[in-house]
């Protein structure tokens, strides 16, 4: 998902599915891992698809150096050092690569079909304006909350829809005033996703559409 009107869509924590519940017995206390129903299955990878596709494209080290403030000044290379040296600097070479080829593999682990097509161009696409823009610095992208109003799973089919607020971190260079503004949009979307559950046991994301909600856009 690309949010429409931003430079760049853009870590979120990961969803936690599993649930540890605690037995007393003779012995102490031990740790049992709750069994995990279908439905919960889905809804995890429902936002963790989300989670993806806002920031299979973002270095670690630009991820990790995003600053707490909003803008600050680089009026020159003496001045460097007031902003977060990997953000100033950018991802290497072989850091990009190697984001490169991890994204790709995350798509590729959730998403088939025309929604994985889709979503590889488009990390592709920062991919290159990651390797070509020295003025641009995606710092990361997740998903705030999701809620999911029907969730429906048969068999080894399943359909999510719900609404979720999704958020992306970017830092862009004015060449001129020679400032960095960081920015960290955020909106509110309504999702629908079929997955299907291969050979395997593994649900596998087949359909992904998203909308703003009537009357909204960024």
């Amino acid at each position: 998902m690309r949010l429409k009107g931003w430079l760049w869509p853009m870590t979120c924590s990961s969803v936690v599915v599993g649930i540890i519940v605690f037995s007393a017995g003779m012995g102490g206390s031990s740790p049992v891992a709750a069994p995990v129903s279908p439905q919960d299955t889905v809804e995890a990878l429902a936002v963790e698809a989300l989670r993806i596709d806002q920031s299979s494209f973002v270095p670690a080290s630009l991820s990790s150096a995003a600053p707490a403030s909003t803008s600050f000044q680089v009026a020159g290379p003496r001045d460097l050092v007031k902003v977060p040296p990997e953000i100033a600097s950018g991802a290497s070479a072989a850091e990009i690569s190697d984001t490169d080829i991890k994204g790709r593999a995350k798509i590729d682990s959730v998403f088939s079909g025309a929604p994985r097509a889709k979503i590889l161009e488009e990390h592709a696409r920062v991919i290159a304006g990651l390797k070509g823009d020295p003025t641009f610095r995606p710092l990361g992208g997740g998903v705030d909350s999701a809620v999911w109003d029907s969730v429906v799973v048969n068999g080894d089919t399943a359909t999510v829809h719900g609404n979720a607020v999704l958020w992306s971190e970017m830092a862009q260079l004015n060449p001129v005033t020679g400032i960095w503004s960081v920015a960290r949009p955020s909106a509110s979307v309504i999702v629908s996703m079929t997955m299907r559950r291969d050979a395997s046991g593994k649900w596998i994301v087949e359909t992904y559409d998203w909308d703003f909600p009537p009357g909204y856009s960024p």
